[in-house]
């Protein structure tokens, strides 16, 4: 998991995504320790999730933090064969 850790803040400010990527592609890709698919979530969600938590309007709570914990989560599960999307 400190490989997770350590590769996913590299991917915030990489720039936009024009790749598509199935539901099942991406998971794949996880299970199988793809940066690559780290990368396209962080390219295709970061943003939207962002906006989500600033419209909130709580100071505490930060976007990255919360992106972040909720991507490692996500892929813990994915890994250990506990995700079900």
């Amino acid at each position: 998991m400190g490989k997770i850790i350590a590769n996913l803040s590299r991917f915030i400010t990489s720039g936009n995504n024009t790749s598509e990527y199935s539901n099942e592609r991406i998971i794949e890709g996880i299970k199988n320790n793809s940066n690559e698919m780290l990368e396209y979530v962080y390219k295709s969600y970061y943003s939207k999730i962002k906006k989500m938590v600033w419209a909130f309007r709580n100071t505490v709570l930060m976007p990255e933090d919360i992106f972040q914990e909720g991507l490692i989560r996500a892929v813990v599960n994915i890994q250990n064969g506990k995700f079900r999307g």
